[in-house]
């Protein structure tokens, strides 16, 4: 975790450990998004735009998608997605939300009490 519960004086202490950890955490979400960008170049103008919708309506399908047994990872895998989405491109962040429903939808993939008991 990046922010330790630390308080001191009412202030939130950051160790020098916690700065290189974000710092590093930066570098690679830059380098990830430079490597999208180089094998998914800018195209000219959009198409038509897609239909508004909210990342609670995106948790929610997902959560339905996965089915009761992966619902909560669903919705906490779109909370990641949605903590980084400020900084990524469109598309880069279409891709990941894609490649979660197609996660969570494999059955090979399974997590929690239900794969554990296979």
């Amino acid at each position: 975790m990046l922010i330790r519960d630390r308080r001191r004086a009412g202030r939130l202490a950051l160790t020098a450990e916690d700065i290189r950890r974000a710092i590093d955490r930066a570098g690679r979400l830059r380098r990830e998004i430079e490597r999208f960008e180089r094998q998914m170049p800018a195209q000219g103008p959009a198409g038509a735009p897609t239909p508004p919708f909210s990342w609670d309506q995106v948790a929610r399908q997902m959560a339905d998608l996965a089915g009761p047994e992966r619902a909560i990872l669903a919705t906490d895998l779109v909370s990641a997605a949605r903590r980084q989405a400020w900084c990524k491109p469109p598309e880069m962040v279409l891709r990941e939300v894609l490649l979660l429903a197609a996660t969570l939808c494999d059955d090979s993939c399974r997590h929690g009490p239900a794969a554990a008991a296979d």
